[in-house]
């Protein structure tokens, strides 16, 4: 697996704001430095000429400025120009001046109403110390909570602080490390269990904000906000086994795995996970989304673990059709590393270009073609050696994934 992909690694400071304010303020020096040429007179007729324009375009009252102040250092808006969804909108800094869509919160409410139904989880891996924090989601009002299984793998003990700092031991319910998925449960009931939305209505640009505990207690119930960078964006979480999930700008930070992301209606759309982990790359990171973890959420509250998923036992990187004309192979799958042993003649440095007849065009084009199979099952693959610049077709028995 490229060691570039690492669980919610360290972000460098961005200030977004910070960065607002130089701007503003380079704007607002150079108008008093060209004010400051040009006499008494010059100026004062230049005033009175932008009063009057003003007063003629927008009214006497907006050229006056007897507007309210609103959205930061100058911004001035009008008091009725705006509803009050789209002044706090504004203030969010990502809506661009222009209404919610209907059903759309402010940030502060999507905040309000989400963090009660976040926690702080601490993994004691020798029984006394806390070795890890992480975030987890109040799954049911009656104490199943969702978080990523590398936040709780290997713990002897679990702990779980609420968002008011009332605090609860959990027990694991189920793992699978092969999605890096977890429930636990504290023994509670009247809990606040968070939303969750489908996935499948999120659409690139759309504001989201992440939840969780960056650095962990000290640190709780924070909220980064962003947008949706991508959909759909495949991401080997384990060797052999890849996720869809969302990509996002908001920023996801250690502690923050776990944790939720969500949409302005206040709803989990997806479940933060990894970040982007190399030098020169900024605002990538990934959240698993609702449409893949629910249902292995159920499966884990059910059964304590995930079963019945097949996989090739291969480790495997999409190639596009560009990047791979440049080596002189074909787009697919190219296959780094061979562990089942029931692979055919299928070999490290192929190419695969089709399983079971279907093109291998996509990274999910995989996905599939085996979520309608079971381990232990058959399928035909047809790949291609770079040795000897020959198509072949083999097949491989699939072997379950546990995780």
């Amino acid at each position: 697996m490229d060691e570039r992909w690492k669980e919610s690694l360290p972000r460098q400071r961005t200030e977004r704001n910070e960065s607002y304010g130089y701007g503003q303020g380079s704007v607002y020096a150079a108008a008093r430095r060209r004010q400051g040429g040009g006499g008494w007179r010059t100026a004062f007729f230049a005033l009175l000429t932008a009063v009057v324009l003003a007063a003629a375009v927008f009214g006497l009252p907006a050229a006056l400025g007897t507007g309210q102040q609103t959205g930061g250092e100058g911004n001035i808006y009008l008091s009725e120009s705006l509803t009050p969804t789209s002044t706090a909108a504004d203030e969010s800094g990502y809506a661009g001046g222009t209404a919610a869509s209907a059903g759309e919160l402010t940030p502060q409410e999507v905040a309000a109403r989400v963090i009660p139904s976040v926690v702080c989880i601490q993994n004691y891996a020798d029984g006394m110390q806390v070795s890890a924090e992480g975030s987890g989601i109040v799954y049911s009002e009656d104490g199943y909570i969702v978080t990523n299984a590398h936040v709780v793998n290997g713990a002897r003990s679990l702990g779980v602080i609420f968002s008011d700092g009332e605090t609860a031991k959990a027990q694991l319910v189920g793992i699978d490390t092969a999605t890096d998925l977890a429930v636990i449960r504290v023994d509670k009931t009247g809990l606040t269990p968070a939303e969750f939305a489908d996935s499948a209505d999120t659409a690139v640009a759309e504001t989201v904000m992440a939840v969780g505990n960056p650095g962990g207690h000290t640190f709780n119930s924070s909220v980064t906000m962003g947008v949706v960078s991508a959909v759909d964006r495949p991401l080997e979480l384990t060797e052999g086994y890849t996720m869809n999930t969302i990509q996002t700008d908001a920023a996801i930070n250690p502690g923050n795995s776990g944790g939720p992301l969500v949409n302005m209606r206040g709803q989990v759309i997806g479940i933060n996970s990894a970040k982007y982990a190399a030098s020169g790359y900024e605002g990538l990171g990934f959240a698993i989304t609702t449409g893949d973890a629910l249902p292995i959420i159920s499966d884990l509250i059910e059964n304590g673990h995930v079963s019945g998923r097949a996989m090739l036992g291969i480790s495997s990187k999409y190639i596009q059709q560009a990047q791979a004309a440049r080596y002189g192979l074909p787009a697919g799958l190219y296959v780094y590393e061979v562990m089942n042993s029931n692979a055919g003649s299928l070999a490290q440095g192929d190419v695969i270009t089709e399983v079971e007849g279907v093109a291998m065009d996509s990274d999910g084009a995989i996905r599939t073609v085996l979520n309608e199979k079971k381990p232990g099952e058959s399928v035909e693959i047809t790949f291609y050696r770079a040795g000897d610049g020959r198509a072949y077709t083999t097949t491989v028995t699939l072997v379950e994934f546990t995780g």
